[in-house]
């Protein structure tokens, strides 16, 4: 997937009705304490997991998108403290088709 500054998209097709996982991730550089860093995560315009907010400047969620398809997925991130924020998503191509 192509990682973006503050999102990342991907399109994947599912080739079973058990969908597929993605992993999505936010990491930046900022160490200062106290900070927090956030992932929402859509598919075809629905959320499926967050906001959810962590006290770490680097984390990482395994999501599930069910249903097979098309899935339109989106990855935004956020940080209280620190620009740039990277986020990025993967997907479990045990599952995913082309």
């Amino acid at each position: 997937m192509t990682e973006g500054r503050d999102y990342d998209v991907a399109d994947v097709q599912a080739q079973n009705d058990d969908g597929l996982h993605v992993i999505a991730s936010v990491r930046t550089n900022n160490t200062r304490i106290n900070s927090t860093s956030s992932i929402t995560v859509t598919d075809n315009g629905k959320v499926i997991f967050g906001p959810a907010t962590r006290e770490d400047s680097a984390w990482a969620e395994r999501i599930a998108a069910p249903g097979k398809g098309l899935h339109a997925l989106r990855a935004e991130c956020g940080h209280t403290n620190s620009t740039p924020v990277f986020c990025r998503l993967e997907t479990d191509q045990r599952h995913a088709g082309p």
